[in-house]
């Protein structure tokens, strides 16, 4: 499977079009052709890291589930280092699920919103405790009151 992504072309590995819809439904075995992928949506960069993702994990990601903020708890190594990578990478974070929504990969997706949900992770059975962790990782954000959501909420009303 030939893909485009800017101006390079390059051969994919055809166990991707079994993660992804759109490569699934892009791929002809008949065509020379590459698929362009469009880059408002992806680019090298971006592609790098996602296919990295799929390769360490042997094209079978494991499944996430989130039961607290340590993330050495819930992801795998394999995970972490491609976490690491994004960080490193200095693109948002908002840009890698655009592109994995962009070429439809669940798995990737999951990921991502795996790696939002850690970071703001409230155990319910000890909310005080999350939320002052919260409010130590997050100092630059102020802390709202029960009047402040109460004011907003009057607000939002007569906007909407």
């Amino acid at each position: 499977m030939k893909v485009q992504i800017e101006n390079v072309f390059f051969n994919l590995d055809p166990r991707f079009k079994d993660h992804s819809q759109l490569l699934n439904q892009l791929y002809d075995l008949q065509s020379q052709e590459p698929i362009q992928l469009q880059s408002q949506y992806i680019n090298l960069e971006i592609w790098k890291i996602i296919e990295s993702y799929y390769v360490v994990n042997n094209f079978k990601p494991a499944k996430i589930e989130v039961n607290c903020d340590d993330e050495n708890i819930v992801f795998t190594p394999q995970d972490l280092e491609i976490l690491r990578m994004i960080k490193k990478s200095n693109i948002s974070i908002h840009k890698y699920f655009l592109a994995a929504r962009y070429l439809n990969l669940p798995s990737f997706q999951d990921l991502l919103l795996s790696k939002l949900a850690t970071e703001f992770y409230v155990d319910i059975t000890k909310p005080k405790q999350s939320l002052e962790n919260l409010c130590k990782k997050y100092p630059q954000v102020p802390v709202v009151t029960k009047d402040e959501i109460k004011q907003y909420n009057q607000i939002l009303q007569h906007l909407i």
